[in-house]
């Protein structure tokens, strides 16, 4: 979905591995301190104040020693305080949950200080991610710009809906490969959407989007409930606090609604077309995909900074997602449950791929893509059948960059790629 953007050409956020998250005992709040590393003064500090820079990315280690975005800064931190021992261990961990060197090499601070014996090793650390299959183009978007960002599919119709980014707009692809506007462009007054999913009775779509609010002419971020038979808007769904907020993903259970906050953090939930806070920020950082088990009984929750939070809605008890070192289950974007794994969209792994998870912890990875010459900033997909469909070029990297200044023809036209599972 809509991502944050690095500081220094990456953003690699990497996942707890233990049974809870690490406590953080800091009176600033722990999602505060990591949007201060990414946006605030800290992009200062780092520049003009290393001793600052240092300790605060002990602070963050230590809280996740596990996250390979803060090893990647502890590591320049530590070679910036002439620490070369302790940089090269930070940095030989960030490698092996990354599986990549290019951050490494095309930092210039890095690179000046790390010897060619010592790349030799960080090569060492990562292999192949070669799918087992090759990837297949499904449909194209025959319109330059269109941005599409959520993908949702009809379990009735077998139809795939898209969801565009920078027009606000929704189109639908039958099982032909015919193309229609299912809301057009702005229409009620929506200036983007995100993730999107249609409940199983095939009557309704919600979708996370922002809205301008016409008697104050303020952007809101919220849900939107469509009538799936005509596209008329039945309902809009935005909380009634003083946070700011970016909806990202949503998953429907029971005609329940849960859904991702990648500003505020937590977890929301509409019922009864009333939307509250569900999961509050103490236990979910900055989320973003999500996806529900068959039954409905747990949801898996993509959290950018600490991994995948599994919530039995039973119980009403919730546990992370375990892993092995060399494995991370952060910068996750897009979330599918398939067959007892996960699905995941990995845009700093360059890659979606699928985890096989036995007793709550990640035992086997494998690719469904990665590297795909038209694989370029990825974002979210679904299941029809025994195939997997999902947008291979949103261009979000893009539009975040420029906003509204970016031209068109710098812009592609959206690529659905499947793989078969």
């Amino acid at each position: 979905m809509k991502r944050l953007l690095s500081l220094i050409t990456m953003s690699t956020i990497i996942a707890a591995s233990c049974d809870k998250q690490p406590k953080y005992e800091s009176p600033t709040s722990k999602t505060a301190l990591i949007l201060d590393v990414y946006y605030g003064e800290m992009r200062e500090t780092m520049a003009n104040d290393y001793p600052k820079y240092l300790s605060t990315m002990k602070e963050l280690a230590a809280l996740n020693k596990n996250n390979p975005f803060f090893q990647y800064h502890l590591g320049r931190a530590h070679y910036l305080a002439s620490n070369s021992n302790e940089g090269f261990n930070a940095i030989k961990k960030h490698v092996s949950q990354i599986q990549a060197i290019e951050y490494v090499v095309s930092d210039s601070l890095l690179a000046a200080n790390i010897e060619s014996d010592q790349i030799t090793q960080l090569q060492s650390l990562y292999s192949n991610n070669k799918p087992e299959k090759t990837e297949q183009v499904a449909f194209e978007v025959p319109q330059q710009g269109f941005t599409a960002e959520g993908l949702a599919v009809n379990p009735i119709s077998k139809s795939i809906y898209l969801g565009s980014i920078r027009l606000g707009k929704i189109i639908k692809i039958d099982s032909s490969g015919k193309i229609v506007d299912f809301i057009n462009e702005h229409q009620f007054g929506i200036k983007n959407i995100l993730g999107m999913e249609i409940d199983q009775q095939g009557e309704y779509l919600y979708a996370c989007g922002e809205y301008t609010d016409p008697a104050t002419l303020q952007l809101k971020s919220g849900v939107f409930k469509f009538n799936l038979t005509d596209g008329q808007l039945k309902h809009r769904f935005f909380p009634n606090d003083t946070l700011g907020h970016e909806f990202n993903d949503l998953t429907i259970v029971n005609n329940e609604v849960y859904v991702t906050d990648s500003k505020s953090g937590g977890l929301y939930k509409i019922k009864n077309d009333q939307i509250s806070l569900f999961i509050d920020q103490n236990k979910l950082s900055l989320t973003n995909g999500i996806a529900k088990t068959p039954d409905g009984r747990f949801l898996y929750i993509a959290d950018m900074f600490f991994g995948v939070m599994k919530y039995d809605l039973e119980a009403n008890q919730y546990k992370w997602i375990k892993m092995p070192d060399n494995f991370t289950l952060t910068s996750i974007d897009g979330l599918t449950y398939y067959e007892g794994g996960l699905i995941a969209h990995q845009f700093t792994l360059n890659g979606v791929y699928y985890y096989t998870i036995e007793n709550d912890s990640v035992i086997q990875k494998s690719t469904i893509s990665y590297a795909h010459p038209l694989l370029k900033d990825h974002t979210t997909g679904d299941m029809l059948g025994g195939t997997y469909y999902f947008i291979a070029n949103s261009d979000i990297d893009i539009l975040n960059r420029y906003g509204n200044d970016v031209s068109v023809d710098s812009l592609n036209n959206t690529i659905i790629l499947k793989q078969e599972l």
